[in-house]
C-alpha cells in the first residue's frame, strides 16, 4: 500500500478519486474505500492529499519487525493474555507460527489464536469477526 500512496501521492478531486487511484492498484473496492478515510485537503484549494507519509511509515514498519516478542508470545507475563488473529487469506503468519502459537496456548492455556476468514485487509473484509474476537476477550476481563 505504502508503494501506491507513492505511485497516487494526489492531489484528487475527491475521495472517489483516491479509490480509484488504489483499485487501479488491484485493491478490491472496499480495501480502496477504506483507504481512502486518509485523504484530507492539503495544498490546492478543495483538493485531497494522503495525510500518510508512507517513508515515515516505512520507517515505523521496519522498526516493527526489528523486535521479536515470541518471548512474551510464548510465556506470557502474569496478568497477561495474547490473542492472535490470523486471517486464513494472508501469508503474514505462516503454518509454522501458527503451529507455534497453538502450543504457547496448549502449555500456558492464556494464548488464543483465532483463525478467521480474510486476508491480509480482514480488518475490512471481515469487521464482524474481529468485533466477536475483541468483545470475547473484553467479556473475560
Amino acid at each position: 500500500m505504502l508503494d501506491v500512496l507513492r505511485r497516487h501521492p494526489g492531489p484528487f478531486g475527491g475521495r472517489a478519486e483516491a479509490v480509484a487511484a488504489v483499485e487501479s492498484e488491484g485493491f478490491s473496492r472496499t480495501v480502496a474505500q477504506w483507504m481512502a478515510i486518509n485523504a484530507a485537503p492539503g495544498g490546492e484549494r478543495g483538493r485531497l492529499v494522503w495525510r500518510i507519509d508512507p517513508d515515515a511509515m516505512e520507517a515505523l514498519i521496519r522498526d516493527y519487525f526489528r523486535h521479536d516478542l515470541w518471548h512474551v508470545v510464548e510465556a506470557p507475563p502474569p496478568g497477561l493474555a495474547v490473542r492472535v488473529v490470523r486471517a486464513l487469506g494472508s501469508s503474514v503468519l505462516d503454518a509454522g507460527a501458527a503451529e507455534r502459537i497453538r502450543r504457547a496456548g496448549a502449555r500456558t492455556r492464556r494464548v488464543a489464536l483465532h483463525e478467521v476468514e480474510g486476508g491480509h485487509w480482514v480488518n475490512v473484509e471481515n469487521p464482524a469477526v474481529l468485533h466477536g474476537v475483541l468483545a470475547a476477550g473484553l467479556a473475560e476481563w
